[in-house]
């Protein structure tokens, strides 16, 4: 498995823990249904880039999903944070060949969905 996408996937794993923990601790119904739908869409988005680069590279190893922690302060910084990373991510992907199209549309993908939901978490704020 190439390096820069376990590190990456490492990272969706740490994102997924530091959501949940958020959610688990919310202050209103809004923002913990927010943070599972962010919950899921990280999931989900793990699960494809995790299954496009097994079938051009292999099988991710026993016991190499190591989530990179996260130490969430706050919704509103996490998901600016999320969204970097995965346009830093999107960006090497370009220089990894055309295997990787597919994965840099799926990035594309995931970007317009955690940029409506940030949308609408503003939303979640404003109710709170």
């Amino acid at each position: 498995m190439n390096s820069k996408i376990l590190t990456f996937i490492n990272l969706l794993e740490g994102y997924k823990t530091a959501i949940k923990s958020l959610h688990w601790n919310s202050n209103s119904d809004s923002q913990h249904e927010r943070c599972d739908d962010v919950a899921k869409e990280i999931a989900d988005f793990q699960d494809v880039v995790s299954e496009v680069e097994q079938s051009i590279s292999g099988n991710l190893p026993f016991n190499k999903l190591k989530g990179t922690e996260y130490h969430i302060t706050n919704i509103q910084k996490f998901m600016k944070d999320l969204i970097a990373n995965t346009k830093k991510f999107h960006k090497e992907l370009g220089n990894m060949g055309d295997d990787y199209i597919g994965v840099r549309s799926e990035c594309e993908t995931f970007l317009a969905k955690i940029q409506r939901l940030f949308y609408r978490i503003d939303f979640t704020l404003k109710e709170s």
